[in-house]
């Protein structure tokens, strides 16, 4: 799955590069940390958290995803 979006590995020095992987990496974990908070909101409503842990985990699975594609682009 390639989730981050370049054209080689040329534009690795690019001056934007860097804040555009912070905003994509940050993106996911925000929305985990919402969904988050949301399950805390009504501890009883298990549908509700059921939905936030799996709305949590699918954004986990990307910043991981991001994560491993950074780390093959960086050769590390």
């Amino acid at each position: 799955m390639k989730v981050i979006d370049h054209e080689d590995s040329g534009k690795l020095s690019a001056p934007g590069l860097v804040p555009a992987m912070l905003h994509e990496i940050s993106q996911p974990l925000t929305t985990m940390r919402c969904s988050l908070e949301i399950s805390l909101m009504d501890p009883k409503d298990q549908r509700l958290q059921r939905q936030s842990i799996e709305q949590a985990l699918k954004d986990t699975e990307r910043v991981i995803a991001m994560l491993e594609e950074l780390r093959v682009i960086l050769g590390a």
